[in-house]
């Protein structure tokens, strides 16, 4: 069971709030118990924590982990642009133990937002579903900061579940596919561009933006169509509230933040 997924970020109170309704407050079911989760952080030479996950929280029945959450802070002078945390669920047979694990990521350039996490901001995780196993009983959770990307290039974190490479992929499926709308739109203007974010990408376009990473297994490149998709959904989500004209702008930003040569794939 491994799984990567992009979550936003919430700013929240570093105190004085619950995690998330239904998990961090009563339980939607009193049939459903709360499962106790040790927690990782990464800490300075100090030992003072740097990224620290101030809430961890489960709730399921022993056949059925039914939802988990967490709460990270970041307790360090610099914004974090990258930020990926893994959860370990170990399930018992009665003889043996087993353990699956969960990555889940954010990323600034990605999220719908566009803004680094601040010092003393708060990201917020949660599950997308349940998770069984048969034939066996939920026994314990742990769940750890695994990997930190600061505003300065800096990064931090064990990174066991490959998000930093997770992250740079998704960023080049991302940039590939801007490349492409900026042609789009200096070729043949605004009408194109957002009828092609309207339609998304052929397959043939799809197999030609893999081109740039030949070699790579199916689920990198998979990373690559998840930051393309990532990327393609907040334009849209910047057309719809905005207009065509701030999406224009949102490229122009983006072809001088990244400093590339802008030229169409073919």
């Amino acid at each position: 069971m491994k799984k990567g997924n992009l979550f936003g970020w919430v700013i929240l109170a570093a105190t004085g709030m619950g995690l998330l309704s239904g998990v961090g407050g009563r339980s939607s079911s009193s049939q459903l118990a709360h499962y106790p989760v040790k927690r990782s952080h990464i800490v300075s030479e100090a030992g003072t924590p740097v990224v620290e996950i101030v809430e961890a929280v489960a709730e399921g029945v022993p056949q059925r982990l039914e939802r988990y959450a967490c709460r990270v802070r970041n307790n360090s002078p610099k914004e974090i642009t990258a930020l990926a945390v893994r959860w370990t669920i170990t399930w018992s047979d009665g003889a043996s133990e087993s353990s699956d694990w969960v990555s889940q990521s954010r990323d600034s350039r990605l999220d719908p937002e566009g803004r680094p996490l601040a010092p003393g901001e708060i990201s917020v995780f949660e599950s997308l579903g349940p998770h069984i196993v048969e034939g066996k009983e939920l026994k314990s959770l742990h769940v750890a900061v695994d990997y930190v990307e600061f505003a300065d290039g800096t990064s931090l974190g064990p990174d066991f579940s490959g998000a930093s490479q997770r992250i740079a992929l998704q960023r080049a499926g991302a940039e590939a596919y801007r490349q492409r709308l900026w042609a789009i739109l200096q070729e043949q203007g605004r009408e194109a561009l957002i009828q092609r974010l309207l339609q998304g990408e052929d397959q043939q376009e799809s197999e030609s933006a893999g081109n740039v990473a030949a070699g790579l297994t199916v689920r990198q490149l998979a990373f690559l169509r998840e930051g393309k998709e990532a990327y393609r959904q907040r334009l849209l989500s910047i057309y719809r509230q905005r207009g065509v004209a701030e999406v224009e702008q949102k490229l122009l930003r983006d072809v001088t933040a990244t400093g590339a040569k802008v030229h169409l794939q073919r």
